[in-house]
This record gives C-alpha cells, structure tokens and sequence, in this order.
C-alpha cells in the first residue's frame, strides 16, 4: 500500500521541491495534500489522515511545534520524530 503525505509548508517553491523529490524517487507514494499553515495542516490531517506529515517547523501564527503536537492529539497514528534524537 502506497504511503499517503501530507506537505506543510508556508512556502509554495519548498513544497513544490518536496513534492518533486518523493515523486522522482518514490513514485508509488502520493500526495495526499499541501497545506500553508497549521490550521490547514490540522484540516487536511483530519480529513485526509495521512500516513506520513513534512511540517516546517518555522511557520508564522501556529509554529510547526504547536501544529506537530495538535497532530498528536489526534490519534492519527503517525509516529512523531525528532531529527535530535531519532536520526
């Protein structure tokens, strides 16, 4: 079953990028949606429930951390990494 992402992302050319990269190397994977902020990102989440969520940590109103524990409260079931300690 092919991974279903969600980019997140204030910037259209980051998640153009991002979404250009799993394309050419993960063409079974899709794009399940794009979001500018972090309530369009609870949104989609919610609507969507997506496997896998590329969040910018540095977005203005909610941050990338307010929006990466309001996913957690979901129950969504994705895993939440932390680039310090999971790498």
């Amino acid at each position: 079953m092919p991974a279903k992402i969600l980019i997140v992302d204030d910037h259209e050319v980051v998640r153009e990028g991002i979404r250009t990269l799993i394309s050419r190397s993960q063409p079974g994977w899709e794009i399940c949606g794009e979001a500018s902020n972090g309530p369009q990102a609870l949104d989609l989440a919610k609507a969507l429930k997506p496997d896998l969520v590329i969040l910018d940590i540095t977005m203005p109103g909610i941050s990338g951390f307010e929006t990466v524990s309001q996913l957690s409260e979901l129950g969504l079931g994705c895993r939440r990494l932390r680039p310090d300690r999971d790498s």
